[in-house]
């Protein structure tokens, strides 16, 4: 099977089976949501609401997850849940587990049942949208200082995993003669993003457990609330300007220097009443976020992104234009000064 392909092979009966050791019965009815590596459902039972999630077990033919992982990651989600975060509740199966496994063509995949959470996913983050994403996580990051697992397995990607990732991909790449110059552009940001994203930068933080994928599409929203964070996926151990960035990533993807600047000022002041930061994590956050943008947008043109379509070279050229804007934003005294 290719990567993500399972989900397709995801029918009535699969559910009906994964259901099977929570559920006694055999009437209910489903509907995939949106996702985009793991596999979602919303299932109605006697009128009760769940989201059943299969995650995804491979990865270009590896094996990725273990009942560690897992185990780790719901570990974790129900210590922010009993913390007081807007996170799913994890249901046990009637023996008791957290969670099940199912076979799709003959690879076993991991299992969850969670209750659904209510709300909406919103595209396009309001100013007091992104007020309540940087208290949640401010607030999550003084949480999870206060974790400790009992299991032996995290995630330790890493500050550095994205660093790595592209100077791996990098290293027996061929560029097109066409996209050379481009590509080479690309290269130049990614070798300054080193000066500022390395062991020394990142050794002056406590690590802690960071969710990592913080964005829209992994929250929703009742009005300028948030409801519910979900997809714990990239959870790992990490530093608080590295889930920041995350975010950002999202918020200052597109956007005139003006617009850029007024949303990084609203995330960080907000951040800053629930959380002190200094100015070098606010200076580290954006450049995380700008090395999270530039890596998969470097993939995606260099057809390396899976196997989803290569960005086209006008494209790649507007994305580096937007991440020279994200970096000034680094150095912007208005910004660095809310940490004093």
């Amino acid at each position: 099977m290719e990567y993500r392909d399972f989900a397709q092979k995801i029918d009535r009966n699969i559910i009906a089976k994964t259901l099977s050791p929570y559920f006694k019965i055999s009437a209910f009815s489903f509907k995939k949501m949106d996702g985009y590596e793991n596999a979602s459902f919303y299932i109605e039972i006697k009128n009760q609401k769940y989201v059943l999630r299969i995650y995804n077990a491979l990865q270009f033919g590896k094996r990725v997850r273990s009942k560690e992982g897992i185990l780790t990651e719901l570990e974790f989600i129900n210590f922010l849940r009993s913390g007081g975060f807007l996170v799913p509740d994890i249901k046990r199966t009637n023996e008791g587990a957290l969670f099940t496994t199912v076979l799709i063509d003959k690879t076993e995949h991991f299992a969850i049942l969670t209750d659904f959470i209510g709300g909406y996913h919103i595209k396009k983050l309001s100013p007091k949208q992104i007020m309540s994403v940087a208290e949640v996580q401010a607030k999550m990051h003084i949480a999870a200082k206060r974790f400790k697992s009992k299991l032996p397995f995290i995630k330790t990607s890493g500050p550095l995993g994205m660093r790595r990732l592209i100077r791996d991909k990098l290293k027996d790449y061929e560029a097109p003669q066409n996209r050379k110059g481009l590509l080479k552009q690309g290269i130049v940001i990614i070798d300054f993003l080193d000066t500022k994203i390395n062991k020394e930068a990142t050794a002056k933080y406590s690590t802690i457990l960071i969710h990592g994928d913080i964005h829209s599409g992994n929250l929703k929203f009742t009005g300028d609330d948030i409801s519910g964070i979900f997809d714990f996926d990239d959870m790992r151990t990490s530093i608080a300007p590295d889930d920041i960035g995350a975010f950002l990533m999202e918020i200052l993807k597109s956007a005139n220097e003006k617009k850029l600047k007024e949303r990084a000022t609203v995330y960080f002041n907000q951040y800053a009443e629930i959380k002190p930061i200094t100015r070098g994590e606010i200076s580290l956050s954006i450049y995380f976020a700008a090395q999270r943008r530039l890596v998969f947008k470097m993939l995606r043109f260099m057809g390396l992104w899976e196997d989803e379509k290569s960005d086209s070279a006008d494209e790649f050229k507007k994305v580096l234009n937007q991440i020279n804007k994200i970096i000034k934003l680094a150095t912007d005294p208005d910004i660095l000064n809310i940490a004093d």
